[in-house]
């Protein structure tokens, strides 16, 4: 098809009027300008066509000759299904050519246009500006709505742009410089592929506002010097035209000339970087997690930060010496202009909240790209750690998970998901003894075209006291409209479903009927997977499982959904059905915790009365929500529960917030009762807690029909908790 589209091409050529050629000039500034639905929806192309003109009418030495395309709509007139090449002239836009309408997408429709304009308009230097929406390193440049690609516009990637430029004259004689009036672009991947086309770059890490670069620099810009004298002549107009701006804006030039020295120091400082180590890691997250973000207005998050901010936070951190890197980077950006903060002219891609697009397009899309060692191969270990494992994307029957901060991305490709699914609902299903018990259902399961997904907390259902003392749980259960069923065991063994109504205004769920018989307790069916679909309530029994029983507290028994960060072994399944009634099943696949580490060599245990108390482990959980994780378990080897009131935890001697860790957990004779405390990084880090040497609890036990005593119980904790704090 390609030597189709080149036969066209020259045959329209060659049937347009001839167009006399202008005498050589001092510049040739050649203007890529996509519309995209930037022009189609506000006419944003046909403004600043007009505003070209104006100014390269006086613009003196210099041509400015600007292709257009890429738009459903032109609203100055112009043919959407051509692609035509205009010269600003005295008398505004002169039309020299046009072609039929291919993608400005494509790395070939910018070769012809930039090797036809260099013969047509021929000067001692040229420049070229890329106008159009910009979507930083990963997603590319110059849209076309007329063309799209797995349902996105199409648009120049890093390596079309690269393929582009090689393939013409600027690949032995750089340009001038090289302009994105985009948004996004100003990127450290960016300028290192286009290091060898041009001499200086302009371009902004922030979304550019919808007005763009203001195009009054035309006139004086054949008086530049250099590329970067062109670039400040650039960066001073938008300036000025940003005056009034409210919204975040930026524009830098770099002096590409001197890429080669910063890329050196890059590799050299991130190489450096160890980030296969808890405290490794947790430096670079931490700073990564702290750094000036740019582009935050755009749909989706774009993962770029301000590089010379996070160098400097990953030196803050200790890091390694990021002077020479530092000093690099202000050579390489010679002017900028920003009305935001810590923006200092030169993003960099750094994964960390889009998980979604990592795994499914950028990871790939990043490591392809020929960019500086040292930092894709940090990037690599990083990732490697951000992202739990999860199974083969090119396995159309593999569940993708993906944990974030506080909750878990299930989703399960499917082709043509609208079409075929009538209804889903996933199960979160919690290992047992005798293959699995059920611990939650979400029904109101999201359907698109390509997948079904769905967010999960953590959430399980428990049973508590009115003080919020913790009975049992995680507890089965389904659902019947607005009530929660659930199987109890009475205190004569006769087995019964009961109703649990929500609260009036409330999150719990309380009793329907009868009230609550003493001695009863739940019971949860556990079943093993079928050799064929079936809904979870017709998958084989095994064993029930039930909790101990439970004593009624003087206001009754409650349940609630909870969520918990440190979760025994769960897994997820969608259960599918189609119009036609035939159900189809995922395999359960596990949703396992990433970037935690155990600290933990082992149990500690102390004892108060009859309550042996034990630590029994200690984890970091280094992601965004980073934390400090304690799991206690306490046996109670007396003849009547007791209630253990949690009065304080201190390290050291720095005493945790009582919001943080005060709670009343009921201790059951004979049985050991199993919880955990989550210590927020901000908390470690407030207190300023490092090494340290002991954990101490303190609180009051209080029997049934007993005094209360006073209680403590100290640990070990040989730990250093910096990774959590400043």
């Amino acid at each position: 098809m390609r030597s189709v589209k080149v036969l066209v091409l020259l045959l329209a050529l060659t049937l347009l009027p001839f167009q006399a050629l202008p005498e050589s000039r001092s510049l040739t500034v050649m203007i890529y300008m996509a519309g995209s639905d930037l022009e189609t929806r506000g006419g944003v192309a046909s403004a600043d066509l007009e505003e070209m003109a104006g100014a390269a009418s006086s613009a003196g030495d210099t041509n400015v000759v600007v292709m257009t395309g890429g738009s459903l709509v032109w609203h100055n007139g112009f043919d959407p299904g051509k692609n035509i090449v205009s010269l600003a002239t005295d008398d505004g836009l002169s039309t020299q050519w046009e072609t039929p309408g291919l993608s400005m997408g494509e790395a070939d429709t910018l070769r012809d246009f930039l090797t036809r304009a260099a013969e047509a308009f021929p000067a001692d230097r040229y420049a070229l500006i890329l106008w159009s929406h910009g979507g930083g390193p990963l997603a590319g440049v110059c849209f076309d709505e007329r063309y799209e690609v797995d349902g996105v516009m199409d648009g120049l990637t890093l390596e079309e742009l690269e393929q582009a430029l090689s393939q013409t004259m600027f690949a032995d004689e750089p340009l001038f410089f090289l302009g994105f009036d985009a948004c996004m672009m100003a990127s450290a991947e960016v300028a290192c592929a286009m290091a060898p086309y041009a001499e200086a770059m302009i371009a902004s890490q922030e979304i550019v506002p919808s007005g763009g670069w203001d195009y009054g620099f035309l006139r004086d810009l054949s008086r530049a010097q250099s590329g970067t004298e062109a670039g400040k002549m650039i960066v001073d107009a938008f300036a000025l035209s940003m005056e009034d701006e409210i919204l975040d804006a930026a524009v830098s030039c770099l002096d590409l000339t001197r890429w080669e020295r910063t890329e050196k120091e890059m590799d050299a400082f991130f190489a450096a970087l160890d980030v296969s180590s808890p405290d490794g890691f947790g430096t670079v997250l931490k700073a990564r997690e702290e750094a000036a973000e740019v582009g935050a207005r755009s749909d989706v998050s774009m993962d770029l930060i301000d590089l010379k901010d996070w160098v400097t936070l990953l030196a803050e951190g200790g890091a390694g010496n990021a002077g020479p890197l530092l000093e690099a980077l202000c050579g390489l950006v010679t002017v900028s202009w920003t009305n935001a903060e810590r923006i200092n002219g030169l993003s960099v891609y750094i994964p960390c909240w889009n998980k979604y697009d990592f795994s499914r397009v950028w990871g790939s899309v990043y490591f392809s790209l020929d960019t500086i060692p040292g930092l894709t191969g940090m990037i690599s270990g990083y990732a490697a750690r951000w992202l739990p494992e999860k199974p083969d994307p090119d396995d159309p029957e593999a569940l993708m998970i993906l944990m974030y901060d506080n909750y878990v991305d299930v989703s399960l490709p499917v082709s043509r998901g609208e079409e075929t699914i009538k209804k889903a609902r996933a199960l979160i299903l919690e290992e047992a003894e005798e293959g699995w018990r059920q611990v939650y259902t979400r029904e109101d399961v999201y359907i698109t075209d390509d997948e079904v997904f769905f967010n999960y907390f953590g959430d399980s259902l428990y049973a508590l006291n009115d003080r919020g003392d913790l009975l049992a749980g995680p507890l089965s259960y389904r659902e019947e409209g607005e009530a929660l069923i659930l199987t109890v065991r009475g205190g004569d063994g006769r087995e019964m479903e009961t109703a649990w109504v929500r609260e009036d205004d409330g999150e719990d769920y309380i009793l329907s009927g009868d009230e609550w018989r003493e001695g009863a307790a739940f019971v949860n069916a556990c079943r093993s997977c079928p050799s064929e679909p079936l809904p979870w309530e017709q998958w084989p029994e095994g064993t029930p499982e039930e909790s101990s029983p439970l004593y009624a507290a003087e206001d009754g028994i409650r349940l609630k959904f909870l969520p918990l960060f440190s979760v025994p072994v769960r897994a997820a399944v969608f259960e599918m059905t189609d119009h036609e009634g035939r159900l189809s099943l995922s395999e359960p696949t596990l949703l396992e915790q990433p970037a935690r580490w155990i600290l933990t060599g082992g149990p500690g245990t102390t004892a108060a009365g009859d309550i042996s108390l034990t630590l029994k482990e200690t984890a970091l959980y280094v992601q965004a929500g980073r934390c400090l994780g304690l799991t206690f378990g306490a046996e109670n080897t007396g003849s009547v529960p007791v209630t253990l009131e949690i009065g304080s935890i201190s390290i050291d001697d720095a005493r945790l917030p009582d919001e943080a860790v005060c709670r009343s957990v009921l201790l059951k004779e004979g049985e050991e009762t199993v919880w955990d405390i989550l210590i927020p990084a901000d908390v470690i880090s407030e207190l300023s807690v490092g090494q340290c040497r002991s954990l101490t609890v303190r609180g009051r036990l209080r029997p049934d029909g007993g005094e209360e005593t006073d209680a403590e119980f100290s640990f070990a904790f040989p730990y250093h908790l910096g990774i959590l704090g400043d």
